[in-house]
C-alpha cells in the first residue's frame, strides 16, 4: 500500500487513523448494467465489480487465481460468469472457477468476495479489519414520490471520520461556512447509528430576521450520511446523501447525491415540469454541498488530527461523536479518548 503523496505537515510521523469497519458506497447501482464490469479503489486496493445478465451483484479480489490477470482489465460477464480475459477461465456467482476451455473446471480455484448490498440505489460494500461478517445494515428509505438523484464526486486527503466530524463542529459553521448552524436536540446514538437534529436559515428577512429549517441527519458507520429537510411552504423535500469511502491511507472519496419530492401546489403542474423542478433543486443542492466541502478542504489537507482535542463548552457533541466511532475500529483505537 503506498503512502499518500501530500506532506504530513503536522509533525505526526503518519496520519493516525485505520480503516474502520462498516458500509462503504462504490458507486450507484444504475452504473452496473448487467454484463458491466467495473473497477474501484477501496482502501488500498481494486475491488472488481460486476452485474451478470440476470442480474446479480458481485464484489471480488481482481486478479485471477489461476496466473493472476486483473478481471477488471478486460474480463466480461458470459451468463452469468465472469471470464478472466487470460485464459477464459470463467467462475460463478459463487466465486468457484466452472469452466476451463480446455480441461475439466478447477474447483479448487474461487474468487475471494466482499459482501456487496443494492441499497437504496448504492452499491455498498462492507469491510471489516478482522473480516467479521456485517452486523448492521443500512436502512432503507422510502423511494416513493422522489424524482431521480443527481450525482456530484470529489476526491480529498483526510480520512471519513474526520470528515463526517464536521457535521457535528457546529461551531465551524459560522467560521468557515457563514451559516450559523443550531442544534436542536443533542446527537443521538443508536448502535452504529448517529442521529443529529439541527437548524439552518434560508433565508434573512431584514426586520425579521433568519428564517430557519430543521433537518435531520442520520450517520451510519463511517461510509454513509442521509438527511431530510422539509419545505412545506414550498411543497419541497430535499433528500440528500454524502458517501465517503477510503481509497487509500488519508485518502477519500466523496459522492455527493440529492434528490428531491414535490408536493402541494407543485404537485398540480404536469408532471414533466415537476421533473424538472426537482432536478434542477437537486442539481443547487449537491452544489451547495459541494460548495461546502471545498471550504472545508482548505482545513482539511492541512489541518492534524488531535488526538485527545481540548473541547470547549460549545462541543459536546464533537465528544459524544468521537465516543461514538470507536465501535467502528477492531479495538480501543489510541486517539480516540476525548476530554469532555
Amino acid at each position: 500500500m503506498s503512502k499518500p503523496k501530500r506532506p504530513v505537515a503536522t509533525g505526526d510521523p503518519w496520519p493516525p487513523l485505520p480503516y474502520p469497519a462498516g458500509w462503504f458506497c462504490l458507486g450507484l447501482a444504475s452504473e452496473l448494467k448487467p454484463g458491466t464490469v467495473l473497477t474501484r479503489t477501496f482502501m488500498g486496493s481494486d475491488v472488481v465489480l460486476y452485474r451478470t445478465e440476470r442480474g446479480v451483484v458481485r464484489a471480488v479480489e481482481p486478479h485471477c487465481p489461476h496466473l493472476g490477470a486483473h478481471l477488471g482489465s478486460g474480463g466480461r460477464i458470459v451468463g452469468e460468469n465472469i471470464q478472466c480475459p487470460f485464459h477464459a477461465f470463467e467462475y460463478d456467482p459463487d466465486g468457484t472457477c466452472v469452466r476451463v476451455p480446455d480441461s475439466e473446471p478447477l474447483k479448487k480455484l474461487s474468487l475471494t468476495q466482499w459482501t456487496i448490498r443494492e441499497v437504496n440505489g448504492l452499491l455498498m460494500v462492507w469491510y471489516a479489519p478482522d473480516g467479521a461478517a456485517p452486523y448492521w445494515e443500512i436502512p432503507q428509505v422510502d423511494p416513493q414520490g422522489f424524482h431521480r438523484v443527481q450525482l456530484h464526486s470529489k476526491h480529498v486527503s483526510s480520512h471519513p471520520q474526520e470528515l463526517y466530524e464536521n457535521t457535528v463542529d457546529y461551531r465551524h459553521f459560522s467560521v468557515v461556512h457563514a451559516v450559523p448552524l443550531e442544534e436542536i436536540a443533542p446527537p443521538e446514538t443508536d448502535g452504529p447509528f448517529l442521529r443529529v437534529h439541527t437548524k439552518v436559515p434560508i433565508a434573512r428577512i431584514p426586520g425579521v430576521g433568519n428564517i430557519w429549517v430543521g433537518q435531520t441527519v442520520l450517520i451510519a458507520g463511517l461510509g454513509y450520511l442521509v438527511a431530510e429537510i422539509d419545505f412545506p411552504r414550498l411543497g419541497v423535500t430535499v433528500r440528500s446523501w454524502a458517501l465517503f469511502t477510503a481509497t487509500d491511507v488519508w485518502e477519500t472519496d466523496i459522492r455527493l447525491l440529492a434528490c428531491c419530492a414535490v408536493a402541494g401546489p407543485l404537485k398540480r403542474v404536469p408532471r414533466p415540469v415537476q421533473a424538472l423542478i426537482a432536478r434542477l433543486l437537486a442539481k443547487a443542492v449537491v452544489f451547495k454541498i459541494g460548495k461546502v466541502l471545498d471550504e472545508d478542504n482548505v482545513i482539511w489537507k492541512s489541518k492534524r488530527y488531535m488526538h485527545q482535542p481540548h473541547l470547549a463548552q460549545g462541543d459536546k457533541a464533537v465528544g459524544i461523536y468521537r465516543h461514538h466511532v470507536r465501535q467502528f475500529y477492531p479495538s480501543e483505537t489510541t486517539g480516540q479518548e476525548v476530554s469532555l
